[in-house]
């Protein structure tokens, strides 16, 4: 997994090995200057290997987590996860899920970075089963290419697509437990500075227990699949282990949640740990609190929440010192 700090860093490497290659724009005319300009972004590719570590994974949208309710609660949402938001964190939720759901979200990422999400949730009228589908979007940003042939240039630094399906159904009930189980395959497909594709498969296998005290066990695998590969390398994408507990309490005009959560990549890294916690008052307005320790800046997260008739207009802000605030707005739509 991408740690923020290197994600900066890793675009910046790629940047820059680009930016000093003057043979951007006439490899089709000359096969030796396509050759040169191969090895240029093979350097670049091992700066991003240097900035974050071997063995490590490359970062695609499959590694930014969607929504603006979990953003709010630190990403604390694995064993949460009761809306539209649980096709990308946790599809075993979906079950939970009582009418259709419909959801949006815009990311403002870091320097001028965006992520989209669009996900829709049916439940099952004669089952306790759930369907859902996804489709994420990053915009990289753009730079300006400038050669020593006084080429100029703007370019997107990458652009990716990953389009998700999801199944949910409600498993077994023993004693005061009720256990769940949910799948998502997901198709990737990502683009380097306009020039450089690849593809990639995964699926998430997700599970949750819950009980009548309003105790939830979630567990993901997340992102179990094939690694994408520019040119000649491939890299893995950010696998991980997500293990989350959480307790839902109050009463109808006073209502909270609070979760914490364990996060193991496959790959590469250590553990990290995730908190969250959000209030809703008469199920009209939400105030969440959220924070993530283990990575190489730690961040708090803060969000609120309106609900109004069907639609939950959510936004949060998550602070990541140095680097500066990203933010994330969403619309949730439900429909009886």
């Amino acid at each position: 997994m991408f740690f923020l700090l290197s994600k900066f860093q890793v675009k910046k490497s790629l940047k820059t090995a680009i930016q000093t290659s003057p043979f951007l724009y006439y490899r089709e005319s000359n096969k030796s200057l396509l050759i040169f300009l191969t090895i240029t972004l093979m350097f670049g590719l091992n700066a991003l290997s240097y900035a974050i570590g071997a063995g490590s994974s490359v970062d695609t949208i499959l590694s930014h987590g969607m929504g603006a309710r979990p953003m709010g609660m630190g990403d604390a949402y694995t064993a949460v996860s009761d809306d539209v938001n649980g096709v990308l964190w946790n599809p075993a939720a979906l079950s939970t899920i009582k009418t259709p759901e419909l959801g949006t979200m815009l990311n403002q990422g870091l320097i001028d970075s965006k992520d989209y999400f669009f996900g829709y949730v049916k439940p099952s009228k004669r089952s306790n089963n759930a369907y859902g589908v996804s489709v994420t979007m990053l915009d990289g940003g753009n730079f300006e290419f400038n050669s020593p042939l006084r080429i100029s240039k703007t370019l997107k630094a990458q652009s990716d697509t990953a389009v998700s399906w999801s199944y949910s159904t409600k498993y077994k009930s023993f004693k005061d437990w009720t256990l769940r189980y949910g799948l998502s395959f997901k198709f990737l497909s990502t683009t380097l500075v306009e020039q450089y594709s690849s593809h990639c498969y995964a699926f998430d296998l997700g599970l949750l227990m819950q009980n009548k005290k309003n105790i939830s066990f979630g567990m993901l695998f997340q992102n179990l699949g094939t690694p994408v590969q520019y040119l000649y390398r491939a890299e893995p994408i950010p696998k991980n282990i997500r293990l989350g507990v959480s307790y839902k309490g109050g009463d109808y005009f006073n209502s909270y949640v609070t979760s914490v959560e364990a996060v193991n990549p496959i790959v590469e890294g250590s553990v990290k740990i995730h908190m969250g916690v959000e209030y809703w008052y008469a199920k009209l307005i939400a105030v969440r609190f959220g924070y993530k320790t283990g990575y190489d800046l730690d961040s708090m997260a803060y969000g609120i929440g309106f609900n109004v008739k069907g639609y939950q207009f959510d936004y949060a802000n998550n602070a990541m010192g140095e680097l500066g605030n990203t933010s994330k707005i969403s619309l949730t739509m439900r429909f009886k």
